[in-house]
């Protein structure tokens, strides 16, 4: 994010990162925006700065090839609301999504028919509720059965005694934003922007847009707006994010596709029903004449046997390649294991999206435990096929999936040579795709 010319706060503090992070480029930092309690603002300066040819060139860039922004606050993900694009004033028909993950830098020129748009503007809206109503009572709940079952009726006491005179606190259970284009009439030296005022409307047509073509000082602005959710409570409070489609939102949209999932389905079932009852018929009907037939005739009836059952005996024979089948049906093996794992974890709700990079952590470290059931595998197939043993197979059993990946990822970055920046959703006019956004390096 900060690639491009947005307000940074005086230190820049990271988060510390697991290794799922590391590899997804989850990598978040402190941003120049700041949250009081259940105070509602409708205007707050962030930082302002010259808009030169450099910056806004760099930002039209990132605009036009539909960059977007990422904020987490309390560890949830600041989402776009239902809003229509440029507050439905587009020229180009844009595919409505709910839930859009972070914000949109900017406004492109396909959808202004003019000018790129600046979003310097964005708007809050944080959903809460009393902890009090939700959290503490049932944990502290949960804490006084365990304490009773122990024996400790003195400390159970304590526990809901605490509970109940612990002063109020609150939960954020949910954050949206929506940016706005707003072009201040005047900043200050010092930052100041006399028009930012409390009854300050972002929805006003008579606010000035700012746009890419502007010279000259603009400011980052920000309002937020607190919203009680006594219903949302704190163990739900991602299921509104997973509206992130069309078709989450879209009953027809489900019942097309179970329809056409149980079309093709039964198409392939009847298609495969009628090649074996055909192959097999006559097959059949030699086998209950059998019965009725002398050893000779049976003996000269199977004679004539022609097709899939004249390879009954060569099932078993060693291909010609049987270190290559051995040494891929153990790679196969392994990662079928690690998939296995991996959806385990996830059941029993290891895998949470507040546990972030826990998928690729738990992916990567199923991999890796599991060669030795690959080796298993390996050794158990070549010896069934009759393959010597070396140490080598062992090494290319080891090596053949992360090595390709290795060779792939090596040869993408020296085809292309980029700079690996942060894994975020981008939108396109159709659908919503996760690409890596990737910045390219600068020329010397």
């Amino acid at each position: 994010l900060y690639a491009a010319p947005m307000c940074r706060p005086n230190v820049i503090e990271s988060r510390h990162e697991n290794i799922g992070e590391i590899l997804s480029g989850e990598n978040m930092k402190s941003s120049g925006y700041f949250f009081q309690m259940l105070f509602d603002s409708n205007c707050k300066s962030s930082c302002s700065m010259e808009l030169d040819d450099a910056r806004a060139a760099i930002l039209q860039d990132f605009i036009e090839k539909e960059y977007r922004a990422h904020l987490v606050v309390d560890n949830l993900p600041a989402f776009k609301n239902a809003t229509a694009v440029y507050q439905g004033r587009c020229q180009n028909a844009y595919a409505q999504i709910p839930y859009q993950r972070g914000f949109a830098l900017g406004v492109s020129k396909k959808c202004t028919g003019g000018p790129t748009l600046i979003n310097n503007h964005l708007h809050f809206r944080v959903q809460y509720h009393s902890v009090e109503k939700d959290t503490v009572i049932s944990v502290a709940e949960s804490d006084v059965v365990e304490a009773v079952i122990a024996g400790q009726t003195k400390a159970a006491k304590r526990i809901k005694r605490k509970a109940t005179e612990d002063e109020e606190k609150y939960l954020v259970v949910g954050i949206t934003v929506e940016p706005f284009s707003v072009k201040w009439p005047s900043i200050g030296d010092d930052g100041s922007i006399p028009s930012c005022v409390t009854d300050f409307n972002p929805l006003d047509r008579n606010i000035e847009p700012l746009t890419t073509e502007y010279r000259g000082r603009f400011a980052w602005t920000y309002g937020v707006t607190w919203v009680e959710e006594p219903n949302i409570r704190w163990a739900t409070r991602w299921d509104s994010f997973l509206k992130t489609s069309v078709a989450d939102t879209n009953n027809r949209a489900h019942v097309l596709n179970i329809l056409n999932s149980i079309l093709v389905v039964s198409c392939l079932v009847a298609t495969v029903f009628a090649a074996i009852v055909r192959a097999l018929r006559k097959d059949i009907a030699q086998f209950n004449m059998s019965f009725e037939l002398t050893r000779e005739e049976e003996k000269d009836l199977r004679k004539d046997e022609t097709g899939w059952k004249m390879l009954a005996g060569d099932v078993f024979r060693a291909p010609k390649h049987s270190t290559a089948l051995g040494i891929l049906s153990a790679a196969g093996c392994q990662v079928m294991l690690m998939v296995t794992c991996t959806l385990a974890f996830g059941l029993v709700g290891y895998l949470s999206p507040s546990r972030r990079g826990a998928l690729m952590t738990t992916t990567l470290m199923s991999f890796v435990l599991l060669a030795s059931a690959s080796g298993y595998v390996a050794a158990r197939v070549l010896t069934k096929l009759g393959v010597e043993k070396r140490w080598l197979h062992i090494v290319i059993t080891g090596s053949i999936l992360p090595g390709t990946i290795f060779v792939c990822f090596v040869f993408a970055n020296a085809l292309l040579p980029v700079s690996y920046t942060h894994l975020r959703a981008h939108e396109t006019p159709e659908h919503l795709v996760c690409r890596l956004l990737l910045e390219k390096k600068k020329k010397k």
